[in-house]
């Protein structure tokens, strides 16, 4: 069982030629695009995998451009007979959201792991390393974290994220061993020219990029694989309080 903070992280991932590295490629890409691949050590990306695609318990949400843009929040969930009776244009995502524990779970070694993670993942000394390969200002001590599933049909279509003013760094990690690229699911990655980045879930590997209103981003529609989930950790890291601005959540 990994320790709390950056014990999680491969070592060579937080050796100073490394963030260097890390912060030149993130600096240099049009999208302000960071792929940091075989990220966690092998045993606790192996137990959030797990507990992700096995014990966990997921709903299954739907969205709509039009319902986002009437809603005065912004938000896009609708009902399930909304979403297959819109416009396929309309249509905005379909994916699962993780809620709680399937019926038959415990206290899974899997589990505990996944708490330690999201405890360590909130530490200001893991806020630190994204700090170090982005060269951007971050809360350390806020963030938004989310665990999410995608199935055959599932999808997320062109957007950005700038509806909070408070996000400023995106995060995915991907945890599903074996997923191969004809299952689908990329992250498409579209800079301010209009040129497309598509990065394939590659299991145990980290992509970090900036909240700009000039960049958007989908996720491929996931293809046909069996039982198998794309599933990931996801979410954003915070700009400092003094960066801050009032903002509604999406």
């Amino acid at each position: 069982m990994q320790q709390n903070g950056l014990s999680w992280i491969q070592d060579t991932h937080r050796q100073e030629d490394s963030i260097q590295s890390y912060r030149r490629a993130f600096e240099a890409h049009p999208a302000n695009l960071l792929v940091v691949r075989n990220f966690l050590k092998e045993d606790g990306a192996a137990q959030l995998g797990t507990f992700l695609q096995t014990e966990a318990q997921y709903e299954t949400l739907h969205g709509l451009y039009s319902t986002m843009k009437n809603h005065p929040q912004g938000l896009a969930n609708a009902t399930e007979t909304e979403w297959v009776t819109a416009e396929e244009s309309d249509r905005f995502y379909r994916l699962r959201k993780f809620v709680g524990l399937s019926r038959n779970s415990q206290l899974t070694p899997n589990l505990v792991a996944y708490m330690k993670f999201r405890n360590a993942f909130n530490e200001p000394a893991f806020r630190q390393f994204f700090i170090s390969v982005t060269g951007l200002s971050l809360d350390l001590n806020e963030a938004t974290f989310h665990s999410f599933m995608m199935k055959p049909g599932d999808f997320l279509r062109h957007h950005d994220d700038t509806g909070n003013n408070n996000y400023h760094v995106a995060f995915v990690l991907y945890l599903t061993p074996g997923w191969q690229p004809e299952f689908g699911g990329e992250l498409q990655m579209f800079d301010p020219r209009g040129e497309m980045t598509s990065v394939s879930p590659e299991y145990n590997s980290l992509v970090l990029f900036k909240v700009n209103p000039r960049t958007k981003h989908q996720v491929a529609p996931i293809k046909g694989n069996g039982d198998l989930g794309r599933v990931t950790i996801s979410g954003w890291m915070h700009k400092p309080d003094h960066e801050q601005q009032a903002s509604p959540s999406i």
